[in-house]
C-alpha cells in the first residue's frame, strides 16, 4: 500500500534531479554526498532538511556506533539537552533548552515527553527497556502544543522501533566487557505471506556488576545492570490501501540500585547529632542503643561507597500497540493508533550514602494507561495540506513510599531503638529516659528534645491518581508560492486529574504503626487550554531553508505527592506556560558534502512548578515560580570532507534567568534555572579504512562537553555541577559482504569523575547527596547477520 504520509512532489523532483546529477559528476562525488535523513517529527515522512523544526535524529547506525544503551547517553549527542537519573537509569529526567523539572514524584509528567512509536510513555513505570532494535531516535526541541499526544513545554523524544518488512532477515550481537558485563541483542524477521504478512521478533539482555564498589562487607556493588526486553512486531497488508502494524513488548530490570556519593559537611554525615546524643545520654546515665558517631568518607575514592543498603531497583513493563493506516482515497489517509501499557516501578535509596541510617527513602508505583490517537492526513496536489485529529488517554497510578529519619539514633538514650525514639521528641517526653534527655539537651543546646521532632520516625505514604486527557488538533500549511509556506497549528486540550485515597501514617524506627498524619484525602481539578503554533518558512535559490515561528507550550497542573505530615501539603499547582519564539535555517552546500543547521530562540516561561518547603514548619507544597526568560542558540554540523571521513558536531548555548519568583522564602530573581549549562558541545569522527577485499575498518571517536550548571534553583555553590568533557571510542571491522562485524569499544576514556545530579542536604543531615557518572568501561562485541 502507499505510505500514510507520502512525500511532497517537490521531494520527488529533488530526488530525480539528484540522481541525474550523480551520473554527471561521477561515482566519487556521489559517495561524498551526505545521506538524506527522513524523520516523522511532524507525523509525515519528510527529509529533516525540509521541515521548519529543530530536530536531531540518530539512526540505527549512529546508535550502534555510539554504543548507546541508556537514555542519558542520547543527551551527549544533542545540543541543549541534559538527562539526569535521580532514581537510576529507569527514571530519566530530561532538560531541554533549560526547561526541566525538580519534583521527581512518581505521579508527575515531565515537561519533555517520551514516545515509543508515537505512543506517549509518561510515567517511569511505563518506560522500561527501549533502546534496542531501533530504526532511529528523534529529539524535538521546543514546545509541542499541536501534533503530539501530550502537551509539553520543553520538547519530545521519540523512539522509533524497527517494523516488520516484507523480507527475511536476522542478526545476533553478543558482547562482553569489564564489570562482568554480558550482553546479547538480536532480531529475527520472516515473511509469513508474501507481500501480505511479516513478523519481526527482537530482544536484548544486558547484565553487569555495579561499578560503584561497596566497601561494607557482604554488600553488593551499586549501579549494576540487569535487564531484558522483548518485542514482537507484525505488518499486515491485506490490500494496497490498508496497512496494520502491531507491536507487543515486555521488559524487566532488576539491578542493584544506584549508590549515592555522600559529600560530608564539616560535622560529618549526621551533623554531629550522634556525638551530641551519646554525650548528653552519658551525662544522665543513658544507655546508647544506636550509633554514636557521625560519618566521614575521606578514606574512599570517588567510585567507592560504604552503604548499608544494596536493594534492587525493579521495573517491569508490558505493552501493546496497533497502528492502522488506511488510504481512503489518493488524497486522504486515516491513521489510528491504539495502545495499552502496564508497568511497575520500585526504588529504594540510601540517601545518606553511608553505614548510618540518617535518611532512607523508598518509592514504588503501579501504572496502567490506555490511549487512542486518530487523525486524517492530506496529500492534496494543491497548495494546502493538513493533519487533523482527536486524542484520548487515561492513566491510573497507585503510589506507595516511605521516608525514614535517623533510624539508628537512640534519641531518648534508653538503650533500644523503638517507637519512643520518635514519640519522645515529637509529642514531648513520655518516658523517664526521654525526660532525662530533654533536660540534658536543654542544658547542652538551650532547647530540649522537641527541636528534633520527627527524628527517629518514619512516614509511610500512599495515594492513587487518575489522569485523563482529551484533545482535538489541527496542523495546516499553505504554500504561498514555490518557495514560501505559511503554517498554522491549533490544539484544544482538557486534562483532568483525580487524587484519591492519599494518606500518610507515622511509624517508629522499629516499623511500628503510630497512627495517621494525613487522613484519607481526595481532590480533583480540570485544566483546559488552547495551544498552537504559527510560522513561515522560505527556501532560498540554493535550497537553504529559513524559518521563523511562534509557539505556545503548556504543561498541565499537578498534585503534590510529597506531603508527609500536614493536610495543607495536599495541594495542586497551576499549569506551566511557554511562549517560544524561534528562527532557524537548514542548509546543504559544497555539493551536499556539508550540512549546517541552526536555531536562535527566546522563551517567556511562566509558572514553572517547584516544591516549596516552609522553613519554619517543614511543610512541603507545590508552587509556581512566576516568570523566567530563556534565550539560546543551537548549531549542528555534518560534513564529509573525504570519502573515508565523516564529521558530526553540535553546539548549544543557553542564557536562563528567573525574572520573578520566591521559593522557600528565598527571592529567586536573577538566578539561573536548573540543568541549564551555559555551553554544551559534542563532536564525533568516523574514519573508514578499506582492507583490500576483506572488509572495512572503522575508527570512531566522540566527545561531549558540559559547562557548569546548577542542580537547584537557589544556585547553591556547594552542589554546582562543574564542567566536564567525556570521550568515547569504538573500533569496528565489517566484512565486505556485511555478514559480520567485530567491534571493541570504550567509554569515558580519561576515566573522568563528574557529577550528574546533586542535592544539598547539609542543613538537616550534614551532606551533599551526589550522583556521579560511570568510570571508564570497555568491551567487545560481535554481530552476525543472516
Amino acid at each position: 500500500m502507499a505510505p500514510p504520509n507520502k512525500p511532497k512532489k517537490r521531494l520527488l523532483v529533488q530526488a530525480v534531479a539528484l540522481s541525474l546529477a550523480s551520473v554527471v559528476v561521477g561515482a566519487q562525488a556521489q559517495t561524498l554526498q551526505l545521506e538524506e535523513i527522513v524523520v516523522t517529527a511532524q507525523k509525515r515522512s519528510e527529509s529533516v532538511q525540509d521541515i521548519p523544526v529543530s530536530v536531531s535524529a540518530l539512526g540505527s547506525g549512529d546508535l550502534e556506533g555510539l554504543k548507546i544503551r541508556a537514555s542519558t547517553e542520547i543527551a551527549a549527542q544533542v545540543p541543549n539537552m541534559q538527562i539526569s537519573t535521580p532514581y537510576g537509569d529507569g527514571f530519566p529526567v530530561i532538560s531541554m533548552r533549560g526547561i526541566s523539572m525538580s519534583d521527581f514524584s512518581l505521579n508527575q509528567s515531565s515537561p519533555v515527553a517520551l514516545y515509543v512509536d508515537e505512543v506517549y510513555k509518561g510515567n517511569p513505570a511505563l518506560q522500561g527497556v527501549q533502546l534496542y532494535d531501533l530504526e532511529r531516535v528523534e529529539v524535538l526541541r521546543g514546545p509541542q502544543g499541536t501534533l503530539y499526544g501530550k502537551n509539553t513545554t520543553g520538547g519530545a523524544v521519540n523512539y522509533i522501533t524497527k517494523s516488520a518488512t516484507m523480507e527475511d532477515e536476522s542478526y545476533l550481537t553478543l558482547g562482553a566487557g569489564d564489570y562482568q558485563r554480558r550482553e546479547a541483542q538480536g532480531a529475527y524477521q520472516t515473511v509469513l505471506i508474501d507481500d501480505v504478512l511479516a513478523v519481526r521478533v527482537a530482544g536484548t539482555v544486558v547484565k553487569a556488576d555495579g561499578w560503584k564498589e561497596n566497601k561494607l562487607a557482604g554488600k553488593d556493588d551499586a549501579n549494576a545492570i540487569d535487564e531484558w526486553g522483548g518485542r514482537v512486531a507484525f505488518t499486515y497488508q491485506p490490500a494496497d490501501d490498508l496497512e496494520i502494524l502491531g507491536r507487543f513488548s515486555s521488559s524487566k530490570s532488576t539491578p542493584v540500585n544506584f549508590g549515592v556519593t555522600a559529600e560530608p559537611g564539616a560535622l560529618g554525615v549526621g551533623n554531629s547529632l550522634y556525638e551530641l546524643f551519646a554525650a548528653s545520654g552519658a551525662a544522665v546515665g543513658g544507655s546508647n542503643g544506636g550509633s554514636s558517631a557521625s560519618y566521614f568518607r575521606s578514606h574512599l575514592d570517588d567510585f567507592e561507597i560504604e552503604s548499608n543498603r544494596d536493594d534492587k531497583r525493579k521495573i517491569e513493563t508490558d505493552s501493546a500497540a496497533f497502528t492502522v493506516n488506511w488510504d481512503m482515497n489518493s488524497e486522504l489517509t486515516l491513521t489510528s493508533i491504539t495502545s495499552w501499557d502496564k508497568g511497575s516501578f520500585e526504588s529504594i535509596e540510601d540517601a545518606d550514602g553511608s553505614p548510618l541510617r540518617v535518611l532512607s527513602l523508598s518509592a514504588s508505583s503501579e501504572a496502567e494507561q490506555i490511549a487512542q490517537d486518530i487523525r486524517i492526513t492530506s496529500d492534496f496536489d494543491g497548495d494546502f495540506n493538513f493533519i487533523s485529529g482527536l486524542y484520548y488517554a487515561k492513566e491510573t497510578i497507585d503510589i506507595k513510599g516511605d521516608v525514614n529519619l535517623y533510624s539508628d539514633l537512640d534519641l531518648n538514650q534508653d538503650g533500644s531503638l523503638d517507637a519512643f525514639d520518635c514519640l519522645d521528641p515529637l509529642v514531648g517526653p513520655v518516658t523517664p529516659a526521654g525526660m532525662a534527655m530533654d533536660g540534658a539537651l536543654t542544658a547542652a543546646t538551650g532547647a530540649g528534645l522537641g527541636q528534633f521532632a520527627l527524628f527517629g520516625c518514619g512516614v509511610d505514604r500512599e495515594l492513587e491518581q487518575t489522569k485523563s486527557s482529551i484533545a482535538a488538533y489541527f496542523d495546516g500549511n499553505l504554500a504561498v508560492n514555490d518557495v514560501t509556506t505559511l503554517r498554522l497549528g491549533l490544539r484544544y486540550t482538557e486534562d483532568k486529574n483525580e487524587l484519591d485515597n492519599l494518606q500518610t501514617r507515622l511509624k517508629g524506627n522499629d516499623g511500628s504503626d503510630l497512627g495517621p498524619l494525613i487522613p484519607l484525602t481526595s481532590r480533583e481539578f480540570i485544566d483546559r487550554e488552547w495551544t498552537g503554533k504559527i510560522g513561515i518558512d522560505y527556501f532560498t535559490d540554493n535550497g537553504t531553508l529559513l524559518y521563523a515561528s511562534f509557539s505556545k507550550g503548556y504543561r498541565s497542573g499537578a498534585f503534590n505527592a510529597q506531603g508527609l505530615v500536614d493536610i495543607s501539603e495536599v495541594n495542586s499547582v497551576d499549569p506551566e506556560y511557554v511562549d517560544a519564539y524561534e528562527i532557524g535555517f537548514k542548509s546543504d552546500f559544497l555539493d551536499d558534502r556539508v550540512r549546517l543547521n541552526g536555531a536562535l530562540f527566546h522563551y517567556a516561561y511562566e509558572g514553572q512548578q517547584f516544591l516549596n518547603v516552609d522553613t519554619a514548619t517543614l511543610v512541603q507544597t507545590l508552587v509556581n515560580v512566576d516568570e523566567s526568560n530563556i534565550s539560546g542558540v543551537e548549531l549542528e554540523l555534518t560534513a564529509k570532507p573525504t570519502e573515508s571521513l565523516l564529521v558530526r558536531a553540535g553546539l548549544g548555548w543557553l542564557d536562563t534567568e528567573v525574572k520573578k519568583g520566591t521559593l522557600s522564602g528565598v527571592d529567586l530573581e536573577g538566578n539561573e534555572l536548573i540543568a541549564a549549562p551555559r555551553l554544551n558541545m559534542n563532536v564525533s569522527l568516523d574514519y573508514d579504512i578499506p582492507l583490500d577485499d576483506t572488509g572495512v575498518l572503522t575508527l570512531h571517536l566522540d566527545g561531549s562537553f558540559v559547562d557548569d550548571q546548577y542542580f537547584d534553583v537557589f544556585n547553591t555553590d556547594g552542589i554546582q555541577g562543574r564542567d566536564y568533557w567525556v570521550s568515547n571510542a569504538r573500533v569496528s571491522f565489517e566484512s565486505l559482504d556485511g555478514a559480520y562485524t567485530l567491534a571493541f569499544w570504550a567509554k569515558n576514556l580519561e576515566d573522568k569523575v563528574y557529577v550528574t545530579q546533586a542535592y544539598d542536604l547539609q542543613a538537616g543531615y550534614g551532606l551533599n547527596n551526589l550522583h556521579i557518572g560511570a568510570p571508564r568501561t570497555m568491551g567487545f562485541e560481535a554481530t552476525l547477520r543472516f
